[in-house]
């Protein structure tokens, strides 16, 4: 096997990433019964740009069978955080919305909601 092979069985075994909501919580929700601890962490991220804007993400992660099963919702940017504008305000309440709407169904399928991301 040549390292190219070995790398990519190495990150199979890492675990999967999802941008889409749905498609993060249909995964959750067949392994419901692996997930560690029973834990799905969750938070939004803020990551600055050199152009002066702040990148708004949403994201979970659980560790399923011994696995990282991770979503990264990205939003969008917004220009203020301590004086947001309209179209910020909007931004980051469409964020809270849809981080609300994971806790909701990730309680449903009986697994407990935390803060913060599994690395």
């Amino acid at each position: 096997m040549d390292t190219d092979e070995r790398e990519g069985k190495d990150r199979a075994r890492i675990g999967v990433r999802f941008n889409a909501v749905e498609e993060f919580l249909a995964e959750i929700e067949k392994d419901a019964g692996q997930v560690e601890r029973m834990i799905v962490r969750l938070t939004k991220t803020f990551r600055s740009l050199p152009i002066g804007s702040t990148q708004v993400a949403i994201v979970a992660t659980a560790i399923v069978a011994g696995r990282l099963v991770r979503l990264k919702r990205p939003m969008g940017s917004v220009f203020s955080i301590g004086a947001p504008t309209s179209i910020d305000r909007s931004l980051l309440e469409r964020a809270d919305s849809i981080a609300k709407d994971i806790e909701q169904r990730v309680l449903i399928i009986g697994l407990d909601v935390r803060d913060g991301t599994y690395e």
